[in-house]
C-alpha cells in the first residue's frame, strides 16, 4: 500500500502543474509586454534628455551670436573702422562698450576686435588672458572669409582657471559689404555645463550626461567624474564607435552609451558652411558633442 503522502503529492502535481503552465502562459508575455514598455519608456526618456542638452548648448551658441550681431551694428563700431589709424577716442568708445557688454553678459569672457592684417584694435578681457596668439590668428584668417551673418568656432579651449570656453569669431562688415576686419568674443561654458547636469545628471541612477570636446574630454563635472577627465580614454570602444556616426547608441559593458554629434551641423551635411557655425574644414569636426550613459 502507497504512503498516504505520495498518494497526495501525485494528485497535487496533476492539478497544481496544469495550473502553473496556464498561469506561466498568460505571465509571459505580460513580462515581456513589461519589459518592451520598459524599453520604450527609457529610450524616451533618454532621447528627450539628449534632445533638450543639445536645445541648451545651441542656445549658449546662438546667443553670442545674437550678442555679436548687435555690436556689429553699433556706430562705435563702425566709427573705429573709418580710417586706418582710429584715434585714442574712437577706441576708448569701443572699450566702453566692450566693457558693458562683459557686465551684462556673463557668458562672455573677453572682446576682441581686429584688422584685416590681424593687428587688434580693442581687447577687453575678464579673468585669465586671451587665448593664445596662434589660435587668434586662427580664429582671424578663417572668419575673414566667412558669408555675413556666420560664425567660426575654435575647438574647446583649457585656459589656467579650469574652467572650459569657445573663442568665437565672424567678419566685421561695412554697409555695402566691404570686409574691414574680424569681431572675436571668448564665451566661457561655465554656466553651459551647469545647465546641461541639470538636464542629464538630475537622476543619476538612471543616466549621467557628459558634454564632451572634439578630443574626448568631459566639459562637466559629475559624481562619477570631474570636469576635464578623458572620457575617451576612460570608454575607448565606446569612443571608437562614436567616431563613425553623428549620432547613435554604443552598448557596453558600463551600459548603453547614446551619443549626439551634429549639435550644431545643419542636417544637410554637404553644404556644412550654409549652417550658422563653421568647423575646422579639414575635419569637418564639432567642438561639442552629447552623450548619456544608462547603466546596465
Amino acid at each position: 500500500m502507497r504512503p498516504f503522502s505520495n498518494v497526495l503529492l501525485k494528485r497535487s502535481l496533476r492539478y497544481f502543474l496544469p495550473i502553473g503552465a496556464a498561469i506561466s502562459l498568460v505571465l509571459l508575455p505580460m513580462v515581456a509586454l513589461y519589459e518592451h514598455g520598459r524599453r520604450e519608456a527609457l529610450q524616451g526618456r533618454v532621447e528627450a534628455v539628449l534632445q533638450a542638452a543639445k536645445i541648451r548648448t545651441q542656445f549658449t551658441l546662438r546667443e553670442a551670436r545674437a550678442n555679436t550681431g548687435v555690436m556689429l551694428t553699433l556706430p562705435v563700431l563702425n566709427d573705429l573702422f573709418s580710417t586706418d589709424s582710429p584715434s585714442p577716442l574712437q577706441r576708448q568708445r569701443v572699450d566702453t562698450m566692450f566693457r558693458s557688454y562683459l557686465r551684462e553678459h556673463e557668458r562672455l569672457r573677453g572682446l576682441v576686435v581686429m584688422g584685416l592684417h590681424g593687428q587688434p584694435r580693442v581687447e577687453v578681457v575678464r579673468g585669465a588672458p586671451l587665448p593664445s596668439a596662434a589660435l587668434l590668428r586662427e580664429a582671424q584668417n578663417r572668419s575673414t572669409s566667412l558669408p555675413e551673418g556666420q560664425l567660426w568656432l575654435s575647438p574647446v579651449q583649457w585656459p589656467a582657471s579650469g574652467v572650459p570656453e569657445l573663442l568665437v569669431a565672424r567678419p566685421v562688415l561695412t554697409s555695402t559689404g566691404q570686409r574691414r576686419g574680424v569681431l572675436l568674443a571668448v564665451v566661457t561654458l561655465s554656466h553651459l555645463t551647469r545647465e546641461f547636469n541639470r538636464i542629464t545628471n538630475s537622476d543619476s541612477a538612471l543616466q549621467s550626461g557628459y558634454l564632451l570636446s572634439r578630443d574626448g574630454r568631459t566639459l562637466n563635472a559629475s559624481k562619477s567624474a570631474p570636469a576635464g577627465f578623458h572620457f575617451a580614454a576612460r570608454y575607448p570602444r565606446v569612443w571608437q564607435a562614436m567616431q563613425r556616426y553623428p549620432a547613435g547608441v554604443v552598448n557596453a559593458d558600463q551600459g548603453l552609451f547614446a551619443d549626439l554629434r551634429d549639435v550644431f551641423r545643419p542636417s544637410d551635411r554637404q553644404h556644412h558652411d550654409d549652417g550658422l557655425f563653421v568647423f575646422d574644414r579639414s575635419v569637418l569636426e564639432e567642438p561639442l558633442s552629447v552623450v548619456i550613459q544608462v547603466p546596465p
